[in-house]
């Protein structure tokens, strides 16, 4: 869930690592979708494996990215 509540960890939050994951996505350019992960995990943490999928889904429904079955990239979209 997007929205917040007594129980929400805000730095697991699907905003969050969403916003992390454009962060990256924009330093690095387009990266393949486990190298994006891993970077993800080594700034949040472990437990953000949860919900990048999520976020991941959220930027797509947004149109702030782009993911290549063929290539298995995650690009930027500005």
């Amino acid at each position: 869930m997007i929205t917040p509540n007594k129980y929400t960890d805000y730095n697991m939050s699907i905003l969050n690592v969403a916003a992390i994951i454009i962060k990256v996505l924009d330093e690095n350019g387009a990266m393949r979708y486990n190298a994006t992960l891993k970077q993800v995990q080594n700034k949040v943490g472990e437990e953000s494996k949860h919900v990048f999928q999520n976020a991941l889904n959220f930027l797509f429904l947004l149109g702030k990215i782009n993911y290549s079955s063929k290539e298995d990239l995650l690009e930027l979209i500005i």
